[in-house]
């Protein structure tokens, strides 16, 4: 389980310490406020430790191979890793040394300015729980490079417990069955403009069906199935989709779906497939993005019930329906979460982050503020 994150001078965020639930995290905020790279950087950090891990390391302060830098830039789809840096923290730090003259392939002089970015640096901590007991690693966003150190538990010891590290998925904004066909082929080949978070969901996507899908799931997948009245159906490297009235051998081309309906798909095949199981942590990114708001309600539901299940869920949101889905499921009937498995993340610009186990526990929410000037609007006009 992951338990808690510190950033420090990480992109938008000068300071920010992140308490997480055992079960579901809901980070709620306007555009650009950094939910969006918590999640990422929080993704990278469970890819990132297992590939460190294996390759052997046992020295404090290792610096990121070429392969795992270019994996760790491509979860941000950055060029450099300074760009995930705070911007006021590296101009702040940035020392300009000079201006030195260099010759293009060109042949042509040009000048260049000489820069001393030793002390530009963004230094964070993810700390997970098994057993009770806290483990954690630090990662340091150099200029150029990424700098991770041993994990160790709280009494600095480095040995590390089985599965202490879970298995993880990150699910973007859009839907992914359309661009599925031969995305790993031309993956390899051409610069895509998708980041690595892509690559990774469309692996877990093309996974062959389970013999049989774990039985907490059975319900899951029933109720999705009847929303969208038919089943998906991966064949020769696409996906279709059959309608419960059609004839068996009458599928149509996943393109001819709606856009809400290949979302609820895609979680479909994840869980067929068993590319979402207990243990792992999921990563959602607007799962509200092109549903409407009865699909929107059957997403909470899902997403409750896969926490329930064992799968620590973190999730973006812009939607006022969806938190009070979201919150009302957890306090309900069978759903009663414990204290300290729900935690709601609310960003309030700046880098600034409020944090509880309800939303009442946050101040002002931008979301609630804004359906309260919308509200008054409406009271105008039928004045």
């Amino acid at each position: 389980m992951i338990k808690e994150l510190t950033v420090n001078q990480f992109t938008i965020f000068k300071k920010a310490k992140f308490q997480f639930g055992k079960s579901l995290n809901v980070l709620i905020g306007e555009n650009g406020a950094g939910k969006t790279q918590v999640l990422k950087l929080l993704y990278a950090m469970t890819v990132l430790f297992p590939q460190y891990q294996k390759e052997g390391h046992s020295y404090f302060g290792h610096v990121l191979g070429a392969k795992e830098l270019e994996t760790f830039k491509a979860i941000f789809k950055v060029g450099m890793i300074a760009e995930l840096v705070n911007m006021e923290h590296r101009n702040k730090k940035t020392k300009v040394l000079g201006m030195e003259k260099v010759r293009t392939e060109q042949g042509e002089d040009v000048d260049v300015m000489n820069v001393d970015v030793v002390d530009v640096a963004s230094n964070n901590t993810v700390s997970f729980e098994k057993d009770g007991a806290s483990y954690e690693y630090d990662v340091e966003l150099k200029f150029r490079d990424v700098v991770a150190t041993n994990m160790r538990n709280a009494k600095g010891l480095r040995s590390i417990p089985a599965g202490l590290i879970p298995e993880s998925l990150f699910l973007p904004t859009r839907e992914m069955l359309t661009i599925y066909p031969n995305y790993q082929s031309l993956s390899k080949k051409y610069h895509l403009p998708y980041d690595q978070t892509y690559d990774d969901t469309i692996v877990a996507l093309g996974l062959p069906y389970q013999k049989e899908i774990t039985a907490e799931y059975d319900g899951i997948v029933e109720e999705l199935e009847k929303a969208i009245d038919g089943e998906i159906i991966l064949r020769n490297e696409k996906f279709y989709f059959h309608p419960n009235s059609a004839p068996q051998d009458q599928d149509f081309d996943i393109n001819m779906t709606a856009e809400g309906w290949r979302k609820l798909g895609m979680v479909l095949q994840l869980l067929k497939n068993g590319g979402l199981h207990t243990g792992m942590a999921l990563f959602w990114d607007e799962p509200e993005a092109n549903l409407n708001p009865q699909l929107i309600r059957l997403i909470a539901k899902v997403i409750v019930q896969l926490s329930r299940q064992g799968i620590q869920v973190f999730l973006t949101t812009h939607s006022l329906f969806l938190l009070r889905e979201v919150d009302m499921l957890t306090k309900a009937g069978k759903s009663v979460f414990d204290k300290g498995d729900v935690r709601f993340f609310n960003f309030i610009g700046k880098g600034k982050v409020e944090q509880g186990n309800t939303p009442e526990e946050l101040g002002d929410i931008l979301l609630l503020d804004e359906s309260m000037a919308q509200s008054d609007r409406f009271m105008k006009m039928e004045e």
